[in-house]
């Protein structure tokens, strides 16, 4: 074996505890979510979720402190989804492709819209009322979301706006984001691509209101 190969072979070992740690974390991320799904957070134990990972209730513990750590880790796949979304979008817009496209909005929609997702957020949102640690998890989430979507409104609007209507078509997109979470547990009839058409230009109106004016769809 050659020097090369050689660091190869232990970068690959180094790399493995790590990987097997991320694994593992998942497979319980996965079991805690399909018990939440199916027995709500007061229901799901953790004796339930390493019964539904195949895991000890030690194991559990070695990788997650107490179930409010279990939920913040699923908070963060959330989050980190729509910080990808986000880096798309502000890629898209520097290389002067600044209107949402019909199939990033069918996209939005199709996620927002999934039922599995709607139903775990809505669980996370009622235990945030009655668990103070919950909710600061949720309020911490919401924080880097507004942060994110902001990022998104600074670059697409025109200079010159005030920090209180940026604020505002921040919290206009989280809005609509919210109401089509909701829906999600019950529409399942809804026309994706329908609402898709309806909702690109609303988006682009957000995103650049300033620019109202010389939009078609905006003045029929």
């Amino acid at each position: 074996m050659n020097h090369i190969e050689g660091n190869a072979t232990e970068t690959l070992k180094a790399q493995r505890p790590r990987i097997n740690r991320e694994a593992r974390q998942q497979q319980i991320l996965d079991a805690a979510i399909a018990c939440v799904l199916l027995h709500g957070f007061h229901g799901a134990s953790m004796s339930e979720i390493a019964k539904q990972a195949r895991m000890s209730v030690g194991v559990i513990y070695r990788h997650f402190e107490n179930k409010e750590a279990i939920i913040e880790a699923i908070v963060a796949l959330d989050i980190a989804q729509l910080r990808t979304d986000v880096a798309e979008s502000l890629l898209r817009a520097e290389t002067g492709e600044h209107e949402f496209s019909l199939e990033h909005a069918i996209a939005f929609i199709s996620r927002q819209h999934e039922r599995k997702r709607s139903a775990l957020a809505l669980e996370i949102y009622a235990e945030a009322a009655r668990n103070p640690k919950v909710e600061a998890i949720v309020r911490r989430s919401a924080a880097i979301e507004r942060e994110l979507i902001l990022t998104l409104v600074k670059f697409s609007a025109s200079p010159g706006l005030s920090p209180v209507e940026l604020d505002a078509r921040a919290d206009m997109l989280r809005i609509i984001a919210d109401g089509m979470t909701v829906r999600g547990l019950y529409a399942t009839d809804t026309d994706h691509t329908a609402l898709a058409r309806v909702l690109k230009p609303v988006f682009d109106m957000i995103l650049h209101l300033d620019r109202a004016a010389t939009r078609p769809y905006l003045t029929r």
